[in-house]
């Protein structure tokens, strides 16, 4: 039973604590803990295991969850007594880097690991490394919030049986052959189903055969998400494209100029799997208007050939400056269900555009124009598209800015009402 309140409800149910058996000390311990930190993964918290009374209650029921997260691992002869298999284990708490503490860490059955630590302790990060070995059969899922190397973390994960791997930037400042060699292994001999980097530039040791072999395995392997995160350069390298494997793909839009984003827009419509499309700060460059807005239109028209339902712009800051006229006719013909513009800062002409193609599209379920400060006349005019769209806008999500008096809100959220629309409002906003 994963879902929280149902658990609960039912232990309540039961009326008396023989009823509840084994089971009491966690209805107890929900008498003082947050539920959803007690079921269906059961937290370890500071908290929990320096008071004597919640402890107990955790000692005589941590037998029965077959998933606990460690938040805190002071008393490590504590975990490894009560924390075996068939328990898994999610790790939070910070690492400790003396000998005895890690000879007990290695012991424990962790399937999962978080691990953040100041970005100036290098060589906490290069012990971790050597460390992280001992963990080879049973890791499942990293996240690392760290400066680290790239090289010693893909050799670990070429070895490993991570099937989930989130990292930031490594210390190298290029992509190596033997880095290249690692990750393609594991992407090849893994089941990958989330892989989140920050990939540096290509080492000018790197053959285009190779080139090939790496992108071929990072486009065609992940099968849940990939997030590709890139330096911004004035040249950047073009990727080689191929058809995506994942349901989620976030990209870095630093690497999509024009050329390479219309080469990109080409694998869409090949990738059945891919629904969700997140682009981040994506920009024009050197580029001219005229140039970026066609490789927009380029995009919308292969966004309308694919399976991508949900839409994601971040922090796109260049969109408002482009030719929204001719970008109306391409995005009231997409088939997009969720569409997100949040913190592109529309200008005003480009809204106007926008919302006349929201009116003239009957598939856009979902808005997102938090960060876009919109003015009141705009946000009702867009709450007015119901009038005229066969399917109802669901969902839009804004921000208000100072502009808006508290009658003014009132106003939107009594039109939003009328008109069938679930206006999440946001925390308010400067101009």
């Amino acid at each position: 039973m994963a879902d929280t309140t149902t658990f609960f409800s039912l232990l309540h149910a039961l009326g008396s604590s023989d009823l509840r058996g084994p089971l009491e000390p966690l209805c107890q311990l929900g008498q003082t803990i947050e539920q959803d930190k007690l079921w269906p993964c059961l937290q370890l918290t500071e908290t929990m295991l320096r008071d004597p009374v919640l402890r107990g209650y955790v000692e005589a029921v941590v037998i029965y969850c077959t998933s606990v997260e460690v938040c805190w691992a002071d008393d490590m002869d504590w975990l490894v007594r009560f924390l075996q298999p068939p328990i898994q284990i999610q790790w939070s708490a910070s690492v400790s880097n003396t000998r005895d503490w890690i000879a007990k860490w290695v012991e424990l059955p962790i399937t999962q690991m978080t691990l953040t630590w100041p970005s100036d302790a290098t060589s906490k990060g290069e012990h971790l490394m050597s460390t992280l070995t001992h963990f080879s059969t049973t890791l499942t899922s990293l996240t690392l919030r760290a400066t680290f190397s790239l090289e010693h973390l893909l050799a670990f994960a070429a070895r490993s049986k991570l099937v989930h791997l989130d990292i930031e930037r490594g210390t190298e400042p290029t992509f190596t052959p033997a880095m290249l060699d690692h990750a393609i292994h594991w992407l090849q001999s893994v089941p990958v189903e989330t892989f989140r980097f920050w990939q540096p530039p290509m080492d000018p040791g790197v053959d285009v055969a190779l080139r090939e072999t790496f992108y071929s395995a990072l486009f065609q392997r992940p099968t849940k998400e990939l997030k590709i995160s890139y330096d911004e350069v004035e040249e950047p390298e073009e990727p080689i494209f191929y058809p995506f494997s994942m349901i989620s793909l976030d990209i870095d839009g630093d690497i999509l100029t024009p050329p390479i984003l219309m080469h990109f827009a080409d694998v869409l419509p090949h990738s059945p799997a891919l629904t969700h499309l997140r682009i981040t700060q994506l920009h024009g460059g050197v580029y001219t208007i005229s140039e970026c807005t066609a490789a927009l239109a380029h995009l919308l028209d292969k966004l309308a050939l694919s399976a991508v339902t949900s839409l994601e712009f971040y922090d796109c800051l260049y969109l408002r400056s482009l030719d929204w006229r001719r970008l109306q006719r391409k995005l009231q013909r997409t088939s997009i269900q969720r569409l997100s513009l949040a913190y592109c800062r529309f200008e005003r002409n480009g809204i106007i555009q926008f919302v006349q193609a929201i009116q003239n599209n009957n598939t856009i379920r979902d808005l997102d124009l938090v960060g876009n400060n919109l003015r009141k006349d705009k946000l009702t005019g867009l709450l007015n598209c119901n009038l005229h769209r066969t399917v109802p806008l669901d969902t839009v999500r804004i921000q208000f800015s100072s502009l808006y008096s508290a009658d003014d809100k009132v106003e939107i959220h009594t039109l939003a009402k009328e008109r069938g629309v679930m206006l999440l409002e946001i925390h308010d906003i400067e101009d």
